[in-house]
């Protein structure tokens, strides 16, 4: 099974029915997959014009109550920024496959990097909340995706699974899948008052969380304007200073209780090991199969990147020999850690040529350093 294949079937597990983007290597085949399967599972996949569309027919499809999602690379991405801003300012919710490959422009269509991590941390104009999951392995890949529908319907927010090519159309071996795995939460959703058919619904209200009761298209009573602008609780565009504080700060407060869902980075092999790697994503699989060879290092592995518990991670860090272990040219998890933490890890073991790191690389490196 390929990395995109699990992606689909935890898309699927999680009864995604609304699939639209326009194929750009390495998420293409999410796309090739998903159309195989609409008739057997109910989905809606289209395929549009350019990128563009691709996300505001996704944004449309949530907006209406689909449980919808979009996956692309770097390049279409970059002209999705102002969708992925829409749904953020509306509190549609969204999914993102982003599947990274070596940039700029088009790069490297056919080969692999991390190189996209800052970008999808930063991605559209403004400041909002978006989840980032990171996954490692098609396991993975399968349950983070089935959990980001439901965070993006719970919290009402944009949410990405970043992948890359080494994950996304590499073939794997594995387990079952587990085919029970979590239960579809919708979140909140206005059931309707048929006494008053045509009232305004206070979409966007002031909330101890943050979060609103969505009001789905036809519904009784649940009449609402999803603005691009800034907005009041109805919808209603508004420029005042006291209400754009409220509602930015409002859609701020969600993140304490995003991140307690979150997957938080972890270490992985002997706790008393003479150097640690630090790595996200794939990176993962790489350090597993050279820990069989050589059990000298461990690693923390991040399997999301935001939001997440940062004092644990600082906690996690301690009186470890860091190395930053990342498939891109300026260590962007190095960067993040930086910024969050104060902890300057000036080791670093990159790789930029395209390719993913081999075991013989990594054990080579371990080998010199030690």
């Amino acid at each position: 099974m390929s990395g995109n294949e699990a992606v689909c079937i935890g898309a699927i597990r999680a009864g995604v029915n609304f699939f639209s983007t326009y194929p750009m290597t390495p998420a293409s085949s999410i796309l090739h997959y998903l159309a195989k399967q609409a008739r057997d599972f109910g989905i809606t996949v289209k395929h549009a014009e350019d990128e563009i569309s691709g996300i505001n027919m996704a944004i449309g499809a949530a907006h209406a109550g689909a449980r919808a999602m979009t996956g692309t690379s770097g390049g279409g991405f970059a002209l999705m920024n102002e969708g992925f801003g829409l749904a953020a300012i509306t509190e549609i919710p969204l999914v993102v496959a982003l599947s990274q490959r070596p940039g700029p422009a088009t790069g490297l269509p056919t080969w692999t990097e991390q190189a996209d991590l800052q970008y999808a941390l930063h991605a559209s104009q403004g400041e909002f909340l978006r989840a980032i999951y990171t996954p490692g392995d098609i396991e993975e890949a399968y349950k983070f995706t089935f959990d980001a529908f439901n965070l993006a319907e719970k919290y009402q927010i944009p949410v990405i699974v970043l992948l890359d090519k080494f994950l996304s159309e590499s073939a794997f071996m594995s387990g079952e899948l587990d085919p029970e795995y979590g239960e579809v939460d919708r979140g909140l959703i206005f059931e309707g008052d048929s006494e008053n058919p045509v009232a305004h619904f206070e979409r966007f209200k002031e909330t101890k969380d943050g979060v609103c009761t969505r009001s789905i298209p036809g519904t009784d009573g649940g009449l609402f304007i999803a603005s691009s602008n800034e907005h009041d609780e109805i919808g209603f565009v508004s420029d005042t200073a006291e209400n754009r504080i409220t509602q930015t700060d409002r859609r701020f407060s969600k993140q304490p209780f995003v991140t307690a869902e979150m997957p938080q980075p972890y270490l992985i092999g002997k706790e008393d090991a003479e150097m640690t790697f630090v790595c996200f994503g794939s990176m993962k699989q790489v350090l597993l199969e050279a820990m069989k060879f050589d059990d000298r290092f461990n690693f923390i592995y991040f399997p999301s990147v935001h939001p997440i518990d940062w004092d644990k991670v600082t906690e996690l860090m301690k009186s470890k020999n860091l190395t930053m272990f990342e498939n891109n040219k300026t260590a962007q998890l190095g960067a993040l850690i930086a910024e969050n933490t104060g902890i300057m890890i000036n080791k670093k073991f990159l790789k930029y040529d395209g390719r993913p790191f081999f075991t013989e690389e990594v054990l080579e490196y371990v080998k010199e350093v030690l």
